[in-house]
């Protein structure tokens, strides 16, 4: 037990790099043209719009945790209930890797399910690695991780709607501007 509690206090680099790499594929999965090419403007936007809401996810899921586990801050330290929460995100890689094969290596658009399928397995799995810290698990710590990953699976059914075409538009209006400098220097 005491090495568990050892394991779940350790976030490495990696770890944190698998889970920023995860919503980054998730944000290309989702946002990027279903062109064979990828442009990479294109591909650029839809990292960026992953990873604000997969930033916005965390900070959420962690701050709710966090509340309802301040005495943990003053059994191990200040950091430990964010650590163990973020250790429970690393599990949203294996769905952005499935979602990345399925969409542009089968054609087919399996985003919206597997993103909220992995909302709910990564806050899940949050609240596992705090209630392992303790000697007692809380059944707090499943609620908060369910009503938090329930609310922002919603969030993404309507942000990927809106946001699918943010990049388009960017873009467009990127080569617009592009243009219309190119040829008001020429003159």
């Amino acid at each position: 037990m005491i090495a568990l509690r050892e394991n779940v206090l350790k976030f490495s680099r990696s770890k944190g790099l698998i889970k920023t790499l995860s919503f980054a594929i998730f944000g290309l999965v989702a946002f990027s043209k279903p062109a064979r090419e990828i442009d990479p403007l294109n591909a650029l936007l839809s990292f960026s719009m992953g990873l604000f809401f997969g930033g916005f996810y965390q900070l959420f899921l962690v701050g709710f945790i966090k509340l309802f586990n301040r005495d943990l801050k003053q059994k191990y330290d200040k950091k430990a209930v964010k650590r163990a929460a973020q250790n429970g995100l690393v599990y949203f890689f294996p769905f952005a890797v499935v979602s990345f094969v399925a969409r542009f290596f089968l054609g087919w658009s399996l985003v919206t399910p597997l993103f909220s399928s992995a909302l709910v397995v990564c806050a899940f799995a949050a609240a596992n690695s705090v209630n392992s810290l303790r000697e007692k698990p809380k059944v707090a710590n499943t609620i908060v991780a369910f009503v938090v990953s329930s609310i922002f699976a919603v969030l993404w059914i309507y942000y990927s709607a809106f946001a699918a075409r943010l990049p388009l538009y960017a873009e467009g209006g990127i080569k617009l501007l592009y243009v219309f400098l190119t040829n008001f220097f020429k003159t």
